[in-house]
């Protein structure tokens, strides 16, 4: 059983495999270009190959990025600050700013929780 993230952004599509425990199985960076389509196809091949799972053995799909409602097989698609926020707040819990720069734009997430 394994989940597929993808970020599909503007300069490039980020792929990351994780199995049932969490644990990161294979991840990938492609160059987007102007075929995010492709790009999207690439990504999801490249961590399917280096993890040597099939692509039937992928429970749900999850996207985010500015294309992510272009990842036809998603089950859910997130905003980026959202995806961000999340992580952070899972794995870094006393981090109350984020800064995301990308590469269409520049944004800023601060925490509504009291900073300790």
């Amino acid at each position: 059983m394994y989940y597929l993230g993808i970020d599909i952004g503007s300069l490039s599509c980020d792929a990351v495999l994780i199995n049932c425990g969490s644990d990161v199985v294979a991840s990938a960076v492609v160059p987007t270009g102007a075929r995010n389509q492709e790009a999207i196809h690439r990504a999801t091949g490249e961590v399917l190959r280096i993890a040597g799972v099939a692509r039937d053995e992928i429970t749900a799909v999850v996207s985010t990025g500015y294309g992510r409602d272009r990842v036809e097989e998603r089950l859910s698609s997130v905003t980026e600050i959202t995806c961000h926020a999340k992580g952070i707040q899972a794995l870094i819990p006393k981090i109350h700013i984020l800064i995301d720069i990308g590469g269409r734009t520049a944004r800023r997430f601060v925490s509504m929780t009291k900073a300790v």
